[in-house]
């Protein structure tokens, strides 16, 4: 291998910026999804 490069970048790309019933609303499809 080689070296490891410090990346910078912007943390809240990888944070999801949704209010809580949104988050609700995902994690109901997703499960009702899964049965």
């Amino acid at each position: 291998g080689g070296k490891i490069h410090q990346l910078t970048g912007v943390p809240s790309a990888f944070t999801p910026d949704y209010a809580p019933e949104e988050m609700f609303e995902i994690a109901e499809k997703l499960y009702r999804k899964s049965r």
